[in-house]
């Protein structure tokens, strides 16, 4: 992995300057940084920001690690991050985002919220992770990068986020015009390659730290996913002040924090490291696959950028979860988690379009749990529905927030009526059809596809609708593919039509690459 390139500071570095800063932290230890204000306003305050060099996580020693309770991930920072709050924190929000992500928006506006509250202990710093499906993230993100090197990326930033459907090349020179920037210079530098490497290398980093799908944020190295809430971000910052306060109170810096808390995680071996997380003995995580590598799998991967009208061989896996008649002409593919916002929002179109096609449409569910919080999730709705009742756990495990330990799970499966021994025995069984394997081979399924997703991604007879779908555009695409699969009935002579959505998937892209993620799936929905 190439080192990040660092852009370059738009705040002063005099002496005079550095030395009144420090003062000021000195006399004020509570009082560092201010409230970022809002529109043209904050390019000024950027300007006056003035902080020490920031404190690596090797630059300081192990013997306060005891202390910082938790998993963490070394999420590094540096003095050209764009950033807002607090310039010597005793908390660190890493947000990586999407412009044309409505989540990213979403946690956009709550963090805003929320640091606003908390502008003399909590820092948001800022890095890109532009999703392929989204043609014109990239684009945003330089432009972003581009007013940092005038000193007003937050401006930008509020701006992009406020106009997340109107951001074409045109759309982007006129919000960097409207933000005062050096029309010329913003234009030179949003069309260098040194940002588009920039925004390459980001995507790298949040790759290797595990972010596979926007937004993803860590607090003081702590891993999280999606839209949370402002209170529980609020609940997520007080348990991190806390345990600030007892390192200040063992006789740690304020400018060593970040690092200390970053100093108690393991380092990162390379780009397959993932966010750790201390996993319920019962709610294990699942091993990762003993397969080849995708490269030695298939040639290649299925998607890479999203073709709107190509039908994706996207196979149904064995024994998945159904509703709607096994011979429907539309299959649809779900992949979905239960910690995920977006995933409740959804689920009035789906039921609405299931409802107006019972005969024509089924909807299978496969398993899109990237984070520990979606996997655990997921665990138990594998074991209900070995015992016919994932429906069940599906719609109470949306409805369901907090931690979902042992205890809740089993709660659960009391709730639903199941048999607990057997539940609490299929939450652990790595074999065959067991809620661990069908989660590996989901996840494998979803490395196949090649491409960033964010739940819900729906595959309708494998055509790609990516977290933003709604009833209008599932509909849509039913009417084209019943169409299609109706002339493909007639065209193949398909006799039995419980193997049309088989024999259909056999000649769309990448059918070669997804037949077998996993040897467990040979035969299954395929």
């Amino acid at each position: 992995m190439h080192a990040l390139r660092p852009l370059r500071s738009t705040a002063p570095h005099s002496v005079l300057a550095l030395t009144v800063a420090l003062a000021a932290m000195v006399a004020m230890p509570g009082c560092i940084g201010k409230r970022r204000p809002r529109g043209d306003e904050a390019a000024a305050a950027a300007a006056t920001t003035v902080g020490a060099r920031i404190i690596q996580p090797e630059d300081v020693d192990g013997k306060h690690d005891a202390l910082v309770e938790g998993q963490r991930v070394r999420v590094k920072i540096d003095e050209q991050d764009p950033f807002t709050g607090a310039a010597i924190p005793l908390v660190t929000i890493v947000e990586f985002s999407d412009f044309q992500c409505p989540y990213c928006s979403r946690l956009a506006n709550t963090l805003d919220e929320v640091v606003e509250e908390y502008h003399q202990d909590v820092k948001l710093v800022f890095k890109q992770f532009p999703l392929p499906m989204h043609p014109q993230a990239e684009p945003a993100a330089r432009a972003v990068l581009a007013a940092h090197q005038q000193g007003k990326f937050w401006p930008l930033h509020d701006k992009l986020f406020q106009n997340q459907r109107a951001l074409s090349d045109d759309a982007l020179e006129s919000y960097a015009r409207g933000a005062g920037l050096d029309i010329e210079r913003w234009r030179k530098d949003f069309g260098s390659e040194a940002l588009r490497q920039h925004v390459r290398e980001e995507l790298e980093v949040g790759r290797a730290l595990g972010v596979g799908s926007t937004p993803t944020f860590y607090v003081n190295g702590r891993f999280f996913k999606g839209a949370q809430s402002a209170d529980d971000v609020r609940t997520i910052i007080e348990e991190e002040l806390a345990t600030a306060r007892k390192l200040l109170t063992a006789g740690v810096k304020r400018e060593e924090l970040y690092a200390r808390f970053l100093h108690a995680a393991p380092p990162l071996p390379g780009a397959a490291a993932k966010p750790a997380e201390v996993e319920p003995a019962a709610l294990a995580k699942p091993a990762e696959p003993s397969v080849p590598t995708q490269a030695e799998a298939a040639p290649g991967p299925v998607i890479g950028e999203v073709d709107p009208t190509a039908n994706y061989a996207v196979p149904i896996g064995k024994d998945r979860p159904s509703k709607g008649p096994a011979d429907a002409l539309v299959t649809i593919v779900e992949l979905g988690a239960f910690d995920c916002e977006a995933c409740r929002g959804v689920q009035p179109a789906v039921q609405r379009l299931l409802a107006k096609y019972p005969t024509d449409v089924r909807l299978v569910f496969r398993h899109l749990a990237e984070a520990p919080a979606a996997r655990r999730s997921a665990q138990i709705a594998g074991a209900a529905h070995r015992q016919g009742k994932f429906w069940e756990a599906h719609d109470k495990l949306l409805a369901t927030t907090g931690e979902l330990n042992p205890e809740v799970a089993e709660q659960v499966a009391k709730d639903l009526g199941l048999d607990t021994a057997k539940f609490m025995h299929d939450l652990r069984d790595r074999g065959e059809g067991g809620p661990l394997r069908e989660i590996q081979e989901d996840m494998a399924l979803v490395r196949a596809l090649g491409v960033a997703m964010t739940a819900p991604v729906f595959f309708v007879n494998g055509r790609y609708l990516g977290d933003t779908a709604s009833f209008e555009d599932l509909d849509r695409l039913v009417q084209e593919e019943k169409s299609k699969a109706q002339a493909f009935l007639g065209d193949k002579n398909v006799v039995d039509k419980t193997q049309l959505y088989d024999s259909m998937l056999r000649t769309w892209k990448g059918y070669d690459a997804v037949r077998n993620p996993l040897p467990a799936e040979a035969g299954g929905g395929q």
